[in-house]
């Protein structure tokens, strides 16, 4: 059964309102500039049915939030703080995720530059900001804002259509979608001043400042093409300032007609909708929604893993590379902690197959494994876990018979089934965190 929602008002003034449902680790949605909070998941309750609890609001002078008071601003200091409201009072104390696309991505980041320790994780969808603010991009929001006020929802709509370069393919859906999302607001003077103010605020100094954030963090691009407005170089920045930052973005072409680029923050939340979808956008949303998951989940990043995988898969070809020269030049490995046990084994039938030291298979599967760090992939992952779950299986094999059969403990062999474990465990848990990730790029290769 879908969680219902329940709605919340916060005030001293501006009231805040909102909604909030499911159970679990929250998270908090923040939507961007002339969008709504409905506009944020588009009714979709996946990310309750998985068993989070997700918050969103109408930002001041938005959806159904009051105006600001006559001595306040739509500046993002401002922003921020009714996202300490919120918090505060629908997640309270603990760690949750944020996620938001736009001003709310800037809002966001501003927020996690405030408060790191409050969160378990970071999604930055579509952002815009790079730390400078353009003459050029204030004429435009001064242009839309006087748009509004003059000619009304109308002159909004044609506004966007004469100058923000919608490509001809999503022009209709895209007005559409404008027209309906413009029409929601209950205090359009208020948007009139918000489409004013807001892209002269800075919500912090420079993008260096974010190389203090040491979190989960998901960075979502859009295509160029599709959304102008925020631009995959810009995504691409954050995600390389961002310590440990994971940049992603939809193909060529994996830009549904109904939301567009422009609203990123719909195909994270709106996650899993259309599950079953075999539209393209359908695949993005289960892609997204496993990443947003899996911050949530507070798994390691990746890039991590690749690297833990890389390092141990070394250290094992060594120790097989060490056994089958030792076994070439018609001897056995030395037991460091003395002892015959590793002669022992080297002597037995067991030792061989097929007139091959069982070492050299060990070799081949640890270069095989030491591959499958390289690659972002669904193939890569389910590759490594695959090798590792049959090098584990054999290790055990190999363990019982120097045990029961052989009745001696080579320790190479021994630091070889360690090696295999751990490998194991860390290609289970990657493909765990992140299969159907495919699109990792930027900060999360593994030579970054």
């Amino acid at each position: 059964m879908a969680a219902t929602a329940a709605p919340f008002e916060l005030g001293p003034a501006p009231t805040i309102r909102g909604e909030s449902a499911g159970e679990g680790l929250s998270i908090v949605l923040c939507h961007g500039i002339t969008a709504t909070r409905r506009y944020v998941v588009h009714g979709s309750r996946s990310l309750e049915r998985a068993g989070h609890r997700v918050v969103s609001y109408d930002a001041r002078g938005h959806g159904e939030s009051d105006p600001a008071p006559a001595a306040e601003d739509y500046g993002y200091p401002r922003l921020v703080d009714d996202l300490e409201r919120v918090v505060a009072a629908e997640v309270g104390e603990g760690r949750f995720v944020l996620a938001g696309h736009s001003m709310g991505a800037h809002t966001a980041v501003a927020y996690a530059l405030r408060h790191q320790e409050r969160l378990a994780g970071l999604a930055v969808i579509g952002p815009a900001y790079t730390g400078e603010i353009s003459d050029e991009s204030l004429r435009y929001w001064d242009g839309l804002a006087t748009a509004l006020e003059t000619d009304g929802v109308d002159g909004f709509v044609a506004y966007i259509e004469r100058n923000q370069g919608i490509d001809p393919a999503w022009r209709d859906s895209v007005l559409r979608f404008t027209r309906e999302r413009i029409s929601l607001h209950r205090h359009p003077q208020a948007l009139v001043q918000a489409l004013r103010e807001v892209p002269r605020s800075r919500p912090f100094g420079s993008l260096d400042e974010l190389a203090a954030l040491r979190l989960p963090a998901l960075v979502v691009a859009s295509q160029d093409d599709a959304d102008p407005g925020h631009p995959y170089a810009t995504a691409a920045a954050y995600a390389e300032v961002l310590p440990q930052a994971r940049l992603i973005s939809e193909g060529g072409g994996r830009v549904a007609a109904g939301l567009a680029g422009r609203q990123a923050l719909a195909r994270a939340g709106g996650i899993l909708r259309r599950f079953g979808s075999s539209k393209p956008l359908g695949i993005f949303k289960r892609r997204l929604a496993a990443v947003i998951i899996v911050t949530a989940m507070k798994f390691p990043s990746e890039a991590f893993l690749r690297r833990a995988v890389a390092f141990v898969a070394t250290l094992g070809i060594g120790v097989a590379t060490y056994i089958t020269i030792a076994d070439s030049g018609g001897g056995a490995p030395a037991c460091v902690a003395g002892g015959h046990g590793c002669a022992t084994v080297a002597e037995s039938s067991y030792s061989h197959i097929a007139g091959i030291n069982v070492s050299v298979f060990g070799i081949i599967g640890y270069v095989l494994l030491l591959a499958t760090a390289f690659f972002a992939t669904d193939l890569a992952r389910f590759a490594g876990f695959a090798l590792a779950l049959g090098g584990f299986g054999f290790s055990i094999y190999l363990t019982y018979l120097e045990i029961f059969e052989i009745e001696a403990i080579c320790q190479w062999c021994v630091a070889s089934a360690v090696l295999m474990t751990i490998l194991f465990l860390l290609n289970a848990t990657r493909l765990i965190g992140y299969a159907g990730t495919d699109g990792v790029t930027g900060a999360e290769q593994l030579q970054n």
